[in-house]
C-alpha cells in the first residue's frame, strides 16, 4: 500500500489543477468506491483494524455482502503490491490514477471482461496474487451491480490522469 508520503496527514483544501479528475465529478457508485478505498487505507494506516464505519456504509448502500470481499481484496493488495499504490486522503478533491484503476477493475468485471480485470489487477499485484484477488473483485462487482451500483465510463480513465505533478 502507499507509503506515508502519499497520504495527507491533514488535508489542505487546494484548488484543483486543470485536468485533474475531481471526486465531485464521479457518479455515486464511483464516489462510493473511491471513498471506501480511501477510508480502508486511512483505517489501516492509523492501526484501526475495526472497519465498522465501512461495514455500515456498505450495508446502507445495500451492498453489505461486498464488504468482506472488499476487505479481502484490499488485504491482498496491501500484502503484495508491486509498487506504491497512490490512494489519497478521504478529503482530497482529486482522484489519483490508482483510484481510477480500481474503478476500471470493478467496471470491467461488471461487464464480464475478465481479461481487462486481470490487466488492472496485474498493474498492482503479482500474477499469483491477481489470480487470488479475481474472486473478491468478482463478488464486489456482482454485488454492486445487483444493488444498483453499476460503474460506467471508467474504462481506461486512468490513462487520462495527470502524471506531471507530485502526489501529496
Amino acid at each position: 500500500m502507499p507509503d506515508e508520503s502519499h497520504i495527507c496527514e491533514t488535508h489542505r483544501a487546494e484548488a484543483p489543477v486543470s485536468g485533474d479528475l475531481l471526486f465531485r465529478e464521479l457518479r455515486f457508485a464511483e464516489q462510493f468506491t473511491v471513498w471506501a478505498l480511501r477510508k480502508w487505507v486511512a483505517a489501516m494506516k492509523s492501526g484501526d483494524q475495526d472497519h465498522a464505519v465501512l461495514r455500515e456504509a456498505f450495508a446502507q448502500a445495500r451492498i453489505g455482502e461486498a464488504f468482506a470481499s472488499f476487505d479481502y481484496l484490499m488485504r491482498i493488495v496491501a500484502a503484495s503490491a508491486k509498487r506504491t499504490i497512490d490512494v489519497r486522503c478521504v478529503a482530497c478533491h482529486a482522484v489519483s490514477q490508482d483510484e481510477t484503476i480500481i474503478l476500471g477493475m470493478i467496471e470491467a468485471r461488471q461487464r464480464g471482461d475478465a481479461v481487462s480485470t486481470h490487466m488492472y489487477l496485474d498493474d498492482w499485484i503479482p500474477l499469483a496474487a491477481a489470480r487470488i484477488a479475481f474472486a473478491p473483485v468478482t463478488c464486489i462487482a456482482e454485488t454492486m451491480e445487483q444493488g444498483g451500483m453499476r460503474l460506467a465510463g471508467n474504462r481506461d480513465r486512468h490513462l487520462g490522469c495527470r502524471f506531471d505533478r507530485a502526489v501529496h
